[in-house]
């Protein structure tokens, strides 16, 4: 299936302000530039409410920011999410519409975690925060408004791979996780010609090159990348992490890698269910446009995520 008109043409519109800002300017003005974009581009759908926080982290308070939904009734979830931005950019205020969209959509609380940024923060301590606030999560759902055997992780592109690294890490939690919601996540960092890779190198907004790049900011050697905690690909045994939801798009570099995980948690008895978006690129999930792929993603999402809170019932 080709891309998608609409898809294509919003990566005409965004990509001069976004992918060559990586190689063109310093992190922190790019950073500025991308949280600029979303904010000004992004819709904010309207949630009950929203308050700024922190979190006792591993190495001091790490900020967060919590979305109640309108109506919030008992039994409701939690879902703790991780921004995107390839482990360099993303920040509280460049996602704070796809959370609102999370809150809005799924009826839950979302915890929003602001986790520390490569390069001044490299590997593992994206993953410390991740992890941490997860599990302060867990500890703390009822002090949100929340039930804490329904308390989810989601994350899309590096956030999807915290989520998945945090869900693994936290195999055997007491309350366990209720799910992972992985959104074309970030699997394997070796150099490995996924197939995806190869057909998707160039062209649709994320990529090879980009890439390298986070991964550079990211890890300090070549050692970490077959890491288990770095690409969670290559854990020894995944069995034990929760039902998981997993999104990739035709047009991603990220799409093959995505595919082999959910494969790995299949065969490890993990109950998974897969959606590969046809005709939709990385980065729909949070686009700042409306797009086709987008609300279809958001439609499968609702419907497992349905399927779930009513099964736990």
């Amino acid at each position: 299936m080709p891309l998608d008109d609409d898809v294509r043409a919003y990566l005409r519109k965004v990509s001069a302000l976004t992918m060559p800002a990586v190689f063109k300017m310093p992190v922190p003005l790019m950073r500025r530039a991308e949280d600029a974009l979303k904010v000004r581009l992004a819709k904010r759908p309207p949630v009950g409410s929203v308050e700024d926080t922190t979190l006792d982290g591993p190495c001091g308070r790490l900020p967060a920011r919590v979305y109640r939904p309108e109506r919030l009734g008992d039994g409701a979830a939690l879902c703790v999410y991780f921004h995107g931005g390839g482990f360099v950019m993303g920040s509280l205020a460049s996602h704070d519409a796809t959370a609102r969209r999370l809150c809005r959509e799924l009826g839950a609380v979302v915890l929003s975690v602001g986790y520390r940024l490569a390069p001044e923060h490299r590997f593992p301590a994206a993953v410390d925060d991740a992890v941490h606030a997860t599990r302060w999560a867990l500890e703390h759902a009822s002090r949100l408004g929340a039930d804490p055997s329904r308390v989810y992780v989601v994350g899309d592109s590096a956030g999807g791979n915290l989520a998945a690294v945090a869900a693994l890490e936290l195999r055997g939690a007491e309350p366990p996780l209720a799910g992972a919601v992985l959104v074309y996540p970030v699997t394997d960092f070796r150099d490995h010609d996924h197939e995806s890779r190869l057909r998707c190198e160039t062209g649709y907004g994320l990529t090879r090159e980009a890439m390298q790049f986070f991964r550079a900011q990211y890890l300090s050697s070549p050692e970490e990348r077959e890491d288990p905690r770095a690409s969670p690909l290559l854990a020894p045994d995944v069995s034990g992490m929760p039902p998981t939801f997993l999104v990739t798009c035709e047009f991603d570099p990220l799409c093959s890698e995505g595919e082999a995980f959910a494969a790995r948690l299949r065969q490890a008895g993990v109950d998974v269910t897969a959606v590969r978006l046809a005709g939709a690129s990385h980065g729909v999930f949070s686009a700042v446009e409306p797009l086709a792929a987008t609300e279809r993603l958001w439609e499968a999402l609702r419907g497992w995520f349905g399927v779930r809170l009513r099964r736990a019932a």
